[in-house]
């Protein structure tokens, strides 16, 4: 097991606010679901406001010269019924468009680009499986080559513990190809976070439930020239009534390294009870190998329950969220955004926010998303502190000094 070395409070001066939501004169709020093209414009989703209170689609621009701040437009006002209500999830296509997938309509659509610009939603599929794509984490549907995308629901409980699907492109629409079937047992139960891929088209991901001891699984699902095939390539387990030192309770999706190595987190475990960032190493045989890179301990300045998936850095850096912890203990605490740096001693801490729950926000959601600069992205909920009253904002933490990698 890794050494565990203090966490370091680094500080926030590269932390920035870019836009904050208050539904109040920018029709949205309660934003989630970032993307980022090549010219560094980010799109996402806010799955509340409007005018009819069913959620926005918007792009927000990068200064164009120094001083100048980004600019925000909503480029569609949900209208609750062409794909329904609440935006989610969003992602830049191959041929530019920009895809989205919505709670409540349980629709895939897209935004074509053209020479006016951005048109509107428009439909692609709805999700015809009595499971919505949706998860206890927020969707991540991820494509592969050919354009095809791939994403998990979660199911209703018993036998019914959840799906991984393939959503497949052509000339009549769009198919849904149901991949593995989860029974609520050994191989695990309800799937979130979204997957990872490999160059081999195998897909990775993690289980809140299932497993030996009903507290979560990694799985690996390969296809094969007829199917394809499920394994659990680690189970988390709780033995001897340790506190699950090795983690428990996945809630986000796993990162692929460039050496085929996975890095995810769990909500609960480690030696703290506040959560853990791991790795599953492969072997030569065939198996995986976990480490736990970092504990997460329950101390002001720390942060708990960690709740994205990570990102990974030119220099091996991991960057992730966490849900609660930071400024107070617990949940008390509004969350952090930290970095782990790889040392010859073991993984090294960097608090880069700890949120206060006021003007910075609160309550980091949603995937952290990196641009071709380094800089990283994110979105918080709303929060009401000391009269300041925010419903979410849209951060960004500058790439460089304390926080490059």
């Amino acid at each position: 097991m890794a050494v565990i070395i203090a966490a370091f409070v680094a500080r926030s001066e590269r932390y920035e606010v870019i836009q904050t939501f208050a539904a109040v004169g920018r029709g949205a709020k309660t934003p989630i679901g970032l993307t980022v093209d090549k010219g560094g414009n980010l799109y996402g989703t806010a799955w509340d406001g409007g005018p009819g209170h069913w959620g926005t689609i918007f792009q927000l621009i990068p200064p164009s010269f120094f001083g100048s701040r980004w600019e925000m437009r909503v480029l569609s006002n949900v209208d609750g019924t062409t794909i329904g209500t609440g935006p989610i999830w969003s992602m830049i296509g191959q041929d530019g468009d920009l895809y989205g997938v919505t709670s409540d309509g349980e629709t895939l659509y897209k935004l074509r680009f053209g020479e006016r610009g951005w048109g509107e939603p428009i439909p692609l599929y709805r999700f015809t499986e009595r499971l919505s794509p949706l998860g206890t984490a927020r969707p991540e549907l991820i494509p592969d080559a050919s354009g095809s995308l791939y994403g998990t629901a979660t199911g209703q409980g018993g036998a019914d513990a959840g799906i991984v699907f393939k959503l497949s492109p052509s000339q009549g629409g769009w198919t849904m190809t149901v991949l593995h079937r989860f029974g609520g047992d050994d191989d695990g139960a309800y799937p979130n976070g979204g997957l990872a891929i490999d160059r081999t088209g195998a897909l990775y991901g993690t289980t809140s439930g299932g497993g030996k001891d009903g507290i979560g699984t990694v799985f690996k699902i390969t296809p094969t020239d007829h199917r394809w095939e499920e394994a659990v390539i680690h189970t988390f387990r709780q033995l001897d009534g340790s506190n699950c030192l090795g983690g428990c309770l996945p809630m986000a999706g796993l990162t692929l390294g460039t050496d085929g190595t996975l890095y995810g987190t769990t909500g609960g475990g480690g030696k703290f009870g506040g959560g853990v960032v791991f790795s599953l190493v492969p072997s030569a045989g065939g198996g995986w190998s976990e480490q736990v890179l970092y504990h997460f301990k329950r101390e002001v300045g720390e942060g708990q329950v960690p709740n994205s998936r990570l990102v990974l850095g030119e220099s091996g850096a991991l960057y992730g969220t966490t849900k609660s912890g930071g400024d107070k203990p617990d949940t008390n605490g509004f969350g952090t955004v930290f970095k782990l740096v790889p040392a010859a001693t073991g993984w090294r801490e960097l608090v880069l926010h700890c949120f206060t729950g006021a003007a910075d926000g609160g309550r980091p959601s949603g995937t952290l998303i990196r641009d071709a600069s380094g800089n990283l992205f994110g979105t918080t909920e709303g929060t009401a502190r000391s009269g300041v009253s925010t419903d979410g904002t849209v951060f960004k933490i500058a790439a460089g000094g304390v926080f490059g990698g």
